[in-house]
């Protein structure tokens, strides 16, 4: 073959196809002017020839993954879209008769669409989709639309187990004019798609739920789906919860430090100002609500009356340090633990009133014991109620 040969064979492919797409365009719009300027087609009215029956929309989700969790402000939003399928009795053709085409896509401001919108969502509600949206449209009259939406609900956050935490949010998409009887919902999955997901950096989905409900609006229904998210604790865990417990077992070593140096009442001050610092800082992040309180608040208000306490009992102990005797309780509780300072003191009254170190000792002594095991208590009981309840 020639090289002009081959240049007229090419020629001659192209027309062919050309003259193929030329056609098969000319059919669509023979299809589009039958059904639009011949049989009249009116957006307007409801796809159903038979008036008294239902149009059947079936719906599911698909999201891309969640873009956040505001625990102030109760909003919960997902990026995905929505696969809605229903039958247009009106668009329907025989393609055998247009050139065996079967379907081709039209905007969905030029048919009929059911009006969806979001029921329980932050912002005005407004229709789905927009004016550049093409809807594939089969010769059968099915029509499938994906929305695809950046979707802002309410979620009640219930932060009684922070950081251990798991939210229950739900998205709620309904109907605006027809009732069951003309507008039928049904959900087309159980369970909710992925459609290029990407994880959230704090929260993960441990469980899905799509569902109609029938019965939370008299005649209307609604396509439901539910989330159950679970906060991913680490930050929190080593970034606060670890060092929170620290501070907490500081507390024994302000009775390691001698009443006499002039420490330790700065000492317990210190560690008190700093949980009211974190309380504050806690406070500033979660909700302003009172529909639930958070444990980790209880045991860090917890910690601030034991520093109210521990800064009195060293307060107290400075003051025993000007004293020059001891009163009958005083001398019990040296008794109970320096037996050989009782003895001392017995044989050396006068001495024994003027060394009032004896009685901080003792003091510091019981003190440790006293806060070893409250506050082994308290991490035990607040912990395991946290990891249980969460």
């Amino acid at each position: 073959m020639t090289f002009s040969s081959f240049l007229v064979c090419n020629f001659l492919v192209s027309v062919y196809f050309h003259n193929v797409s030329c056609q098969s365009t000319d059919h669509v719009r023979n299809i589009l002017h039958e059904i639009f300027e011949n049989k009249k087609y009116d957006k307007r009215v409801r796809p159903s020839k038979d008036m008294s029956r239902a149009v059947h929309v079936s719906i599911a989700l698909a999201i891309s993954g969640i873009n956040f969790l505001d625990e102030k402000a109760g909003v919960f939003s997902v990026t995905g879209y929505l696969e809605i399928k229903w039958r247009d009795e009106f668009l329907v053709w025989q393609p055998e008769l247009h050139g065996n085409v079967t379907s081709f896509t039209i905007p969905q401001e030029h048919i009929w669409i059911p009006d969806l919108f979001l029921k329980n969502g932050d912002k005005e509600p407004k229709g789905l989709g927009g004016s550049f949206y093409y809807l594939p449209v089969n010769h059968t009259g099915e029509v499938t639309w994906w929305p695809y939406q950046v979707v802002e609900t309410h979620c009640p956050v219930d932060i009684t187990y922070f950081p251990f935490d798991t939210q229950n949010c739900r998205i709620s998409f309904s109907l605006w004019n027809h009732e069951n009887t003309l507008v039928n919902i049904t959900s087309a999955r159980k369970h909710v798609g992925n459609f290029h997901f990407t994880e959230n950096g704090i929260w993960t989905i441990t469980a899905n739920h799509s569902f109609v409900d029938r019965e939370a609006v008299e005649n209307y229904s609604q396509f439901v789906i539910t989330f159950s998210l679970q906060r991913k604790s680490q930050f929190y865990l080593w970034n606060f919860i670890v060092l929170l417990l620290l501070l907490g077992m500081i507390k024994i070593f302000a009775f390691l430090i001698p009443a006499e140096s002039g420490e330790k009442v700065s000492f317990t001050v210190t560690l008190f100002l700093t949980f009211g610092v974190f309380l504050n800082w806690l406070s500033s992040y979660l909700p302003e609500n009172s529909d639930s309180v958070c444990l980790i608040c209880v045991y860090m208000e917890i910690q601030l009356a034991l520093g109210v306490f521990l800064v009195f009992i060293a307060s107290m102990q400075v003051k025993i340090s000007h004293r020059l005797g001891f009163s009958r309780f005083e001398l019990r509780l040296i008794k109970l633990f320096s037996r050989d300072c009782v003895v001392d003191c017995s044989k050396k009254e006068k001495e024994c009133a003027t060394n009032w170190t004896i009685l901080s000792s003792a003091i510091d002594k019981l003190m440790i014991i006293i806060t070893t095991a409250v506050e082994l208590f308290l991490i035990l009981i607040f912990f395991m109620i946290l990891c249980l309840g969460g």
